[in-house]
């Protein structure tokens, strides 16, 4: 099909998919370009990778978490993570220290440098998300956010990690 315009690529893909693939299509796809100006700038310019700035956006937004809840919050996979609280540990952007209650624990806070990186690349950051989202209405936003915290809420009940009923993970029925 190298001859096909991307037009009739897409209507051909959206009529081969049930609805519910083309919006999760659309979902990967829309994270996918949101990222790609991290990508073409930031990761070179700031030895960074995508997953260690959401790692200094969260703690910054909440400085002395654990990585397990940078981990739940972002969706990263919790090697991940780790990978990456090491990687700015290492460069110099957060300390850890072990948590008061829970030894195991390890909560993480940004040092100046890490505070520093973020106040560089988070106003590019909101900017981007503000074109996105200028599309929509303050209440459009406010409905999306909510479809979206209702999306989240039921992957994490089909994935058996949230089933406050019976505290046992939930098994997705096959339909």
């Amino acid at each position: 099909m190298p001859n096909e315009s991307t037009a009739v690529i897409e209507q051909s893909i959206a009529a081969a998919l049930p609805p519910v693939f083309q919006s999760v299509m659309k979902l990967t796809r829309l994270g996918g370009q949101l990222s790609r100006p991290f990508f073409q700038t930031y990761a070179h310019d700031y030895s960074l990778t995508l997953n260690e700035w959401r790692v200094i956006v969260l703690l910054h937004a909440r400085p002395g978490i654990a990585a397990q809840d940078v981990s739940h919050y972002t969706g990263i996979h919790p090697m991940n993570v780790s990978r990456a609280v090491n990687a700015l540990r290492e460069a110099g952007r957060l300390t850890s220290e072990p948590d008061a209650e829970n030894h195991r624990r390890q909560m993480l806070t940004l040092t100046a440098e890490g505070t520093e990186l973020f106040e560089a690349l988070y106003p590019s950051a909101e900017q981007q998300a503000n074109g996105l989202f200028s599309v929509l209405s303050d209440e459009e936003q406010a409905v999306f956010g909510e479809f979206l915290d209702r999306l989240l809420a039921q992957s994490e009940v089909i994935l058996g990690e949230d089933d406050s009923r019976s505290g046992q993970p939930v098994v997705p029925s096959v339909q």
